[in-house]
């Protein structure tokens, strides 16, 4: 029971694009707090700093939005205040609660990554059995899935599943923090890890497949050793017709299809970002004054949205983050910065506490 309590526990916090998100999360927390709960003192010191930095970074961030701009809106400080709240208070349940349960962690993480995976698989085969998608959104939010291949509308046949989330690029990024994970915890590649990226290619979804492959150039190069074996024959063979893929897909989506709207968002943030004078640049735009619409500044990418809403202040964010990493391939938290994860958001605060239980469960990855 424990077990599925925490697997649906890690799958709602992935699960931020509908309504009752929050009802989820706290709801799976409050029945693993009150049946199995343990006293999670004494905490090793580094676990106690770890929490107290994030907090008063969170802090230092507030100040920021309320002092520095004449203006800010009244709204998203509210919601900033609720959110990061909220965010934290999860940051520590996941340090406390799984802080001596460490295989329960990850065996759920695997758990949840399966359910998630699962269910795009099964709406790629309901669909071409039935010739009907499996909209697991539109019952819950009113808001149908965007699963069609818009950027090849004559090809009827082509889809894109979704799972739970809105779009592939969407379902890419928050799985990606449950790949990573399970990929230090075991220290190589699982079938549910490949079946993962098998669907981040199969998706179409651009972002999916740029992040599938830096994943894969990452755990591969991690421990590679120079020498003339059939392995890296295959692997350099295998990554090298991705590349030729990849190249071949942005040709064709951006250059024949000319399908750059989501691009053209992005660069119109970046564009004004440019045209900020230097103050603007250098001290950022806070989460509260901002011009564009919050999701498309989250579009740009993790990295871009912390230097334009904090500018230099993000520095001390970015440190702490190399640091938790520390010992583990840090790749993989450069291409977590170029995802559109935030701040903000449940999974990447779990992401923050499980890689921290990771480093202090084992050595770290040489």
């Amino acid at each position: 029971m424990l077990l599925l309590l925490s697997t649906l526990f890690i799958v709602s916090l992935t699960w931020h694009v509908s309504y009752p998100s929050n009802i989820l999360v706290f709801g799976f927390m409050a029945l693993m707090l009150i049946f199995y709960m343990k006293n999670p003192f004494p905490l090793q010191a580094r676990t106690i700093y770890f929490i107290i930095t994030f907090l008063l970074l969170m802090v230092l961030f507030l100040i920021f939005n309320l002092t520095l701009h004449e203006t800010f809106s009244y709204d998203k400080i509210s919601s900033y205040i609720k959110k990061i709240s909220f965010a934290l208070l999860l940051f520590i349940f996941v340090l406390l609660f799984y802080k001596d349960r460490k295989e329960l962690l990850f065996k759920s993480i695997d758990y949840a990554l399966i359910v998630i995976v699962s269910l795009w698989y099964l709406q790629l085969a309901t669909f071409y059995i039935t010739g009907n998608y499996l909209d697991l959104l539109e019952p819950l939010i009113g808001q149908p899935q965007r699963y069609q291949a818009y950027f090849a509308s004559n090809i009827d046949f082509i889809i894109r599943p979704t799972s739970l989330f809105t779009e592939p690029g969407t379902y890419a990024v928050n799985t990606f923090p449950l790949l990573v994970l399970s990929y230090l915890h075991h220290r190589k590649m699982t079938k549910v890890q490949l079946f993962t990226l098998i669907s981040y290619f199969a998706s179409f979804s651009l972002f999916a497949i740029i992040i599938a492959t830096l994943f894969i150039m990452v755990a591969e190069f991690s421990r590679f050793k120079w020498q003339l074996s059939r392995k890296n024959i295959i692997m350099f063979t295998l990554l090298a017709l991705i590349l030729i893929g990849v190249e071949r897909y942005i040709y064709f989506r951006f250059i024949l299809e000319n399908n750059v709207g989501a691009v053209g968002l992005r660069e119109s943030v970046i564009q004004y970002w440019l045209s900020l004078d230097s103050m603007g640049i250098l001290f950022g735009q806070g989460n509260a004054q901002t011009h564009f619409l919050n999701y498309t500044i989250d579009d740009t990418s993790f990295f871009f949205k912390l230097i334009y809403e904090y500018g230099i202040l993000s520095i001390p964010f970015f440190i702490v983050l190399i640091y938790l990493f520390w010992g583990l391939p840090l790749f993989f938290l450069f291409i977590l910065l170029l995802t559109k994860l935030t701040y903000l958001l449940y999974i990447f605060w779990f992401f923050l506490a499980a890689t921290h239980l990771t480093y202090t469960q084992k050595k770290p990855l040489s």
